[in-house]
């Protein structure tokens, strides 16, 4: 039997506020998702304990949580317009050709 789930906390509910309205979310991101909540709840629960060294383990998991959301497409500068994506190899092959074709030139 599921143990009952505690009643969300403040970070919960905004992250699961982002997720319903994140675009082009799948199935296969189930995982980052929960992922997500995790942290956001560890966040939430050292909140409300108050307890000093829960509150810096909680400090430690902000960045994780905002890794997740910007993989997930939940944040401002993830949702901007992605750079061109540079394939190293194709660079790599565009510039020995031009090299070849500077030299064809030069003879």
């Amino acid at each position: 039997m599921a143990t009952p789930r505690k009643p969300a906390g403040k970070l919960r509910t905004a992250v699961l506020t982002a997720l319903r309205g994140a675009q082009g979310l799948t199935t296969a991101d189930a995982a980052a998702k929960e992922l997500a909540l995790t942290y956001a709840d560890g966040i939430d629960s050292a909140r409300l304990t108050g307890d000093p060294a829960d509150l810096t383990k909680a400090l430690h998991l902000g960045p994780h949580l905002l890794a997740a959301l910007k993989a997930l497409g939940c944040t401002p500068d993830s949702r901007t317009a992605p750079a061109a994506k540079v394939d190293p190899a194709a660079a790599a092959l565009a510039s020995l050709q031009a090299e070849g074709k500077a030299r064809a030139k030069k003879k």
